[in-house]
């Protein structure tokens, strides 16, 4: 008599299996290259300027550690969410030390659909300014962290926000 074990599946049902294998596996990857598909560096870690707690009130020349800087003198400054010029290093950190962030994109990079769009969807928590001397045409930065983009999208800008906000009173 022939029998048959009770613990092996059935054709099909090893087919249905390994079809929603693939599909998990398709969705992980994704998930994991969403920064990348979006146009995003991985988060970069910065290190911490040795004169982070200086206070500056008119700019003066200071060596920072990065470009754009995500830590040192800093200027006090209650800044308005979208600005429309160019930031010096001391004032883009006046941003991160009350524990916002700050959204740097070239003129040339963004229409002005794209600016209405940001300023109605993206966090109360992100400051958003043009500046023509980055090294790619978006960097994000909060204290200590910043990220570079060559497309951004809302999603992406709110994701950098919810992990970064406050991240000076963390550190």
């Amino acid at each position: 008599m022939y029998r048959t074990n009770a613990n092996e599946a059935s054709p099909s049902t090893q087919r249905t299996f390994f079809l929603l294998l693939a599909l998990a596996s398709t969705f992980l990857f994704a998930c994991a290259s969403e920064n990348e598909a979006k146009g995003c560096q991985n988060t970069i870690r910065e290190p911490r300027a040795a004169d982070y707690l200086l206070h500056v009130l008119v700019d003066t020349p200071t060596e920072y550690l990065s470009d754009p800087p995500t830590s040192g003198p800093h200027k006090v400054w209650i800044a308005p969410r979208f600005i429309t010029r160019q930031l010096s290093p001391s004032e883009q950190l006046g941003i991160l030390e009350r524990g916002d962030v700050l959204v740097q994109y070239k003129p040339s990079a963004v229409t002005d659909s794209q600016i209405s769009t940001w300023k109605t969807t993206v966090s109360e928590r992100a400051h958003l300014a043009p500046n023509s001397d980055l090294p790619s045409d978006f960097v994000m930065t909060a204290h200590l962290t910043k990220q570079i983009c060559t497309d951004l999208t809302t999603a992406a800008i709110n994701r950098f926000v919810e992990a970064n906000v406050d991240s000076g009173q963390k550190n």
